[in-house]
């Protein structure tokens, strides 16, 4: 059973979902179905993976990059790029976010990986899914020990 509070936040979500929907699909013109698609997922999921953005050997080569770097400090770590480390300590694995490494800004350490921040294509679908202009100020690296 749901409480009151999670009730009123999933109405909100949905309410907020169907206002959005109506307005971007009143302008089903200015977007491809392959647009209408990802924002659809995006309305139903929360997230949507993108089908041949990069090419598989291109995301396989800079995930074992990202991950091999994430891998390498066994504590908080400031780079000289401004790209940071924050891990959560293995005591905590268990819990929620533990076992969890972060590299913000990870675009600073890699500039290839700006090209996510600045996509027109990307960055059309995000503000449709808002409702709003948007634009990224970092961009995260997540890995996870535990999975």
């Amino acid at each position: 059973m749901l409480s009151i509070k999670d009730r009123i936040y999933l109405f909100k979500t949905r309410l907020r979902n169907k206002i959005y929907e109506g307005f971007l699909f009143r302008k089903r013109a200015s977007f491809s179905k392959r647009e209408i698609k990802i924002l659809k997922t995006l309305f139903k999921d929360g997230f949507c993976i993108i089908p041949n953005y990069w090419s598989k050997e291109k995301c396989e080569k800079h995930k074992k990059t990202l991950m091999d770097l994430a891998k390498s400090y066994n504590e908080n770590m400031e780079f000289p790029s401004g790209a940071y480390l924050r891990m959560k300590s293995d005591k905590n694995k268990m819990l929620n976010d533990g076992g969890v490494r972060r590299i913000y800004h990870i675009d600073k350490e890699f500039p290839i990986l700006n090209s996510f921040r600045n996509d027109q294509n990307i960055n059309k679908i995000i503000n449709a899914y808002y409702g709003f202009s948007m634009y990224s100020s970092f961009l995260t690296f997540q890995f996870n020990e535990c999975s």
